[in-house]
């Protein structure tokens, strides 16, 4: 199972009822399948938040928890190419619909703060105008400069001084 997931077995459990569950996943031992369905969950919830959000700050979030529980019951009535029930594929599409909005920018998940490191763009390229080709950055088009990384090298070059 994922390192950490945003919804439970327990609540999976809980909407779609045991006997569901069973009949979905009786060729399986053990909780494998629903496992799969819930890493399926927090799955599509990651991609949509797309390193927005703190994980943490999404796995205690309530509106998160439901969405990747609609994902995990869609995940699950896939099982054997069944067809999804309207009402299922209907909760499921309104979390995906409210999420594009959260990829695209234009909302942020309720309750849930997003991360305050921006991520920074730095534009480098050679000047072959300057000595031994120096990699410089391009100040015009960057939006900060990466802190600690270690330009790399060729200790084999010709020309290394």
């Amino acid at each position: 199972m994922a390192d950490l997931a945003y919804t439970t077995a327990k609540a999976v459990t809980d909407l779609v009822g045991q006997l569901a569950l069973d009949l979905r996943t009786d060729d399986v031992e053990g909780p494998e399948f629903l496992d799969q369905a819930i890493e399926h969950g927090s799955g599509e919830i990651d991609f949509y938040a797309q390193g927005k959000y703190l994980t943490s700050d999404l796995a205690s979030n309530r509106w998160v928890s439901n969405g990747a529980t609609a994902f995990a019951v869609e995940f699950l009535c896939l099982r054997r190419l069944n067809e999804i029930p309207k009402g299922v594929k209907e909760w499921a599409d309104q979390y995906r619909e409210k999420l594009q909005g959260v990829l695209e920018g234009k909302w942020q998940i309720p309750g849930c703060s997003r991360t305050r490191r921006a991520v920074t763009v730095t534009n480098q390229h050679v000047d072959l105008r300057r000595p031994n080709n120096q990699v410089r950055t391009d100040t015009t088009r960057s939006t900060g400069v990466a802190q600690g990384y270690t330009r790399p090298t060729d200790p084999t070059a010709p020309d290394a001084r």
